[in-house]
């Protein structure tokens, strides 16, 4: 899956390929190749990593580019996108969505920065293409590859993001204002009107002609809060597919004289980011806002409590254990029932993680796979503030969350 996705995303973006400098201004598939590391197991990385290189080689072989200078160039690439979901996923904070996004954020310009110097140094080592051009193409391009891809495809795959609002009325909002999407975008971006025209020279004219560019992402945000993570998917590729066009046809807002070659294009990427990133702060601080019961505080979602009295090392579960590890509270009565249930190589993390010597040193959080029902494995936070007492002696509260780290 991840193979084709970054075939048909590299298929496109070649279409914007420079033929000098061999760098594609629009690059897509460095989003596809973060979203499979950070969703993948890291177990699975190596051969994700040979899959993916030799899809980006055999792309580059059919628009015969040079063989080392693709190599290196997919080398740096590839590597990274593992760096980056390396770093999002060991200093990412669980359940904390919002944190995760902004760290995302900062480590894919500043890693993208690296891959960008070291690809423009090498091509212009090896083409008559000036380094500072090279480096301001590729890291745009890989910056904005990165996000806006990734962005549409955690909105496809990732549950928390995909609870649709329910009733007829949100679904008629959603199609009305997707539809009113692909209108405005179309006009703005698309039609030649007289007092739309790229090339004027007046200022209130410019800015009314960015002005309106604004309105296709009001519409989008729409359909985002109503179609949920799916429909944002579907708006945020429908609006690229738009502008992407319409600005490489010479059109639209962003298509300006005094622009050299490709950067009516960038500045089009931009744009989709800014839209992305929009729609993935929205529904991120909405769903913070319902994060925890008003009543209990407890975590909303699929989560469980418990209570663990370590001298007997019964465990008492909140009343919906069955939602997270899929298992009845009978069947994990104890601590040794919890233990024989998790994976080996977890065993002992869980068993530090559960003493009292550490519990006295405050809160922590710990991820360990547990079997539920049959072979099915699942990730599991544990989230425990501390050790507490009450009538019965020092009591371990904690709660349970299904992980989407692998």
């Amino acid at each position: 899956m991840w193979a084709l996705a970054y075939y048909v995303t590299g298929i496109i973006s070649l279409e914007f390929d420079d033929p000098v400098s061999q760098v594609a201004v629009v690059w897509f598939p460095a989003g596809v190749a973060v979203s499979a590391f950070l969703i993948s197991q890291r177990s699975r990385w190596p051969l994700l990593f040979a899959v993916l290189l030799t899809t980006r080689i055999f792309l580059d072989f059919q628009w015969r580019h040079d063989w080392a200078a693709t190599l290196v160039h997919s080398c740096l690439a590839l590597s990274a996108a593992i760096c980056i979901a390396w770093l999002v996923r060991r200093f990412a904070r669980r359940n904390d969505y919002l944190h995760a996004i902004v760290l995302w954020i900062i480590v894919t310009v500043f890693v993208c920065a690296v891959e960008a110097a070291l690809t423009a140094t090498w091509l212009s080592l090896t083409s008559d293409a000036p380094l500072q051009r090279l480096l301001w193409v590729t890291w745009i391009a890989n910056i904005t590859g990165v996000i806006f891809t990734t962005i549409a495809i955690m909105s496809l795959l990732h549950d928390d993001l995909n609870v649709c609002r329910s009733g007829w009325l949100a679904r008629l909002t959603g199609v009305t204002a997707f539809v009113l999407m692909c209108l405005s975008t179309w006009f703005i971006f698309g039609v030649n009107s007289p007092w739309l025209k790229s090339d004027i020279t007046d200022s209130a004219g410019s800015a009314m002609n960015f002005a309106l560019a604004c309105i296709p992402i009001i519409f989008c945000v729409v359909v985002s809060v109503t179609w949920a993570g799916r429909g944002a998917t579907l708006a945020l590729l429908t609006l690229a597919t738009l502008v992407i066009h319409h600005t490489d046809n010479g059109q639209g807002p962003f298509f300006l004289k005094g622009l050299n070659p490709g950067e009516p294009l960038l500045l089009a990427q931009c744009y989709l980011c800014a839209t992305a990133l929009l729609i993935v702060f929205l529904r991120v601080l909405a769903q913070s806002a319902r994060r925890y019961d008003l009543d209990t505080g407890r975590a909303a979602g699929e989560g469980v409590m418990y209570r663990l009295h370590p001298e007997s090392g019964e465990i008492y579960w909140d009343d919906n254990l069955r939602e997270v590890p899929g298992i009845d509270a009978p069947v994990l009565s104890t601590f040794n029932d919890v233990l024989e249930r998790v994976h080996p190589k977890d065993r002992e993390k869980l068993r530090r993680h559960w003493s009292t010597q550490q519990r006295r040193r405050g809160g922590a959080s710990l991820t360990f796979r547990i079997t539920a029902q049959g072979s099915d494995t699942r990730v599991i936070c544990d989230n425990t503030p501390g050790l507490m007492a009450d009538s019965t002696g020092e009591v371990i509260v904690g709660n349970w969350q299904i992980s989407h780290y692998k």
